[in-house]
């Protein structure tokens, strides 16, 4: 019995220490596995790497970085992809990996696999620069006929106005510029990069803010905003000068824009501006020195050629005021000036009041508003060379003066007191003659006329003298 007893007690060693061994052996061969594969549990950078080899997780990094797309955001809301392969990446093996592993102490894979690690290894990647701008040269935003080139800003000239016309940016692209921002954005693991906010288009020089531009336009513009009205008597009589003649007057540079003086103001061809007075202004619508169409008391119109009457523009003095206007951009009706007036401002320069004197036959009519209010027959000057009155033309009251002595005034002969005194031409005048004459009218004037005034009865004198004023046109035509 002692004998069996003793037997089991080796059987069991002996299967304890079998056992013992291969559980050694087990252990070891385990421990052996885990020298150069990772634990079961084992995360890095976020792969499950459970019993894998170094070389294994390599590969799984490998294969990420292979993974990555870089988008490039252009203009015009395109956005164009390269991949890791045609940036020429690979996986740079730092032997991060390999140091993890060893560091993992494999002897320890008994507790450790029933827990759950996570490593963080640095996942280097290198890219070919040469086959990267390669890659980034065959963009569809480099190839031609897909980008346009920028403009700069510039002056058009409108109608009336200058303006600027805005910089286009276009869609030319730096090509060293994008291959260092996107190599940049590489280096740095972005995902997309942004190359108009990178500074990678071809800018324009000149844009709408440039300050030489700017300028240019205000100050022209200034000038161009001007409308100054002038009224030569009527609707159809006005002349408007706009931008739109202004602009003509500018003095212009060899790149046709107008020049500004050193003052920063535009310079004005004013020879320009005068002959445009001139012209448009004086030649058209001065009166003085020019024929005169007059409907006679018969009704019959003549044509009047003779006298000193009408409007005669002061020209220097207009221009003046104009170029003050421009340059001030006013807007408003504007004071022509002159050396001499007529009655009326209109086609008819003679108006509705006043005096015409018919020599032919010695009569006198004076129109107020339009109405006869005064017909009377006269005497005019005798027809001799140094005594007739001054006929076929339009000559205008000088002033008007009560209780006047005419003729010289140290010869007695020739002093000659009347009562109402109206000059038009010089010494020559309308006047009562009621002291020395008592008959008017007929051919008296041809035997007994005047010395060149036209003689009246006082009644008819005092009427036309309480019409006229100085200023009103007398008419005198006939032979």
């Amino acid at each position: 019995m002692k004998k069996k007893t003793k037997t089991w007690k080796l059987v069991l060693l002996g299967m304890f220490l079998f056992i013992l061994v291969l559980a050694a052996i087990c252990y070891g061969a385990v421990t052996r596995y885990y020298t150069d594969h990772f634990f079961k549990g084992t995360e890095i950078n976020n792969f499950d790497c459970s019993n894998l080899s170094a070389e294994e997780v390599k590969t799984l990094i490998s294969d990420e970085i292979m993974t990555y797309t870089i988008s490039i955001e252009e203009r015009d809301g395109i956005t164009e992809r390269l991949l890791a392969k045609e940036l020429g990446m690979s996986y740079v093996d730092d032997q991060s990996v390999d140091k993890a592993l060893v560091g993992q102490k494999a002897w320890q894979w008994v507790v450790q696999i029933f827990k759950t690690r996570e490593l963080s290894v640095s996942a280097v990647s290198s890219y070919d620069k040469q086959v990267a701008s390669a890659a980034l040269k065959q963009l569809q935003c480099f190839q031609e006929g897909n980008y346009t080139k920028p403009e700069n800003a510039y002056i058009k000239e409108g109608e009336a106005s200058y303006e600027i016309v805005p910089e286009v940016e276009g869609t030319e692209l730096d090509f060293d510029k994008v291959v260092e921002t996107v190599l940049t954005a590489v280096d740095n693991h972005e995902e997309s990069v942004n190359l108009d906010s990178a500074g990678c288009y071809a800018e324009p020089e000149i844009k709408s803010d440039n300050e030489a531009l700017t300028s240019v336009v205000n100050a022209v513009n200034k000038y161009l905003s001007a409308k100054l009205t002038y009224d030569f008597g009527g609707d159809d009589r006005k002349v408007v000068v706009d931008g739109s003649v202004i602009k003509e007057w500018l003095q212009k540079g060899d790149n046709g824009l107008p020049v500004l003086g050193e003052d920063g103001a535009p310079v004005l061809v004013e020879s320009a501006l005068k002959e445009f007075v001139r012209v448009n202004m004086a030649k058209k619508y001065d009166t003085l020195g020019k024929p005169h169409e007059f409907k006679k008391h018969s009704g019959e119109t003549i044509t009047l050629t003779g006298g000193f009457y009408g409007w005669r523009m002061n020209q220097a003095k207009t221009a003046e005021a104009m170029l003050e206007a421009i340059k001030a951009g006013e807007q408003k009706e504007m004071e022509v000036y002159y050396h001499y007036t007529a009655a009326n401002r209109g086609a008819d320069d003679i108006g509705k009041t006043y005096v015409e004197v018919d020599i032919t036959n010695q009569k006198l009519y004076c129109y107020e508003d339009g109405k006869l209010k005064v017909e009377t027959d006269v005497v005019t000057g005798k027809p001799t060379e140094d005594r007739e009155t001054p006929s076929d033309g339009i000559w205008s009251i000088i002033y008007k003066k009560k209780d006047a002595v005419l003729g010289e005034e140290n010869n007695l002969e020739y002093r000659s007191p009347v009562d109402f005194w109206m000059p038009f031409n010089g010494n020559v005048g309308l006047h009562d003659a009621d002291r020395w004459r008592s008959k008017y009218g007929g051919d008296i004037y041809k035997t007994n006329g005047s010395h060149g005034c036209v003689n009246m009865p006082r009644d008819a004198a005092e009427k036309v003298f309480n019409i006229v004023s100085k200023g009103t046109p007398v008419i005198v035509y006939g032979k």
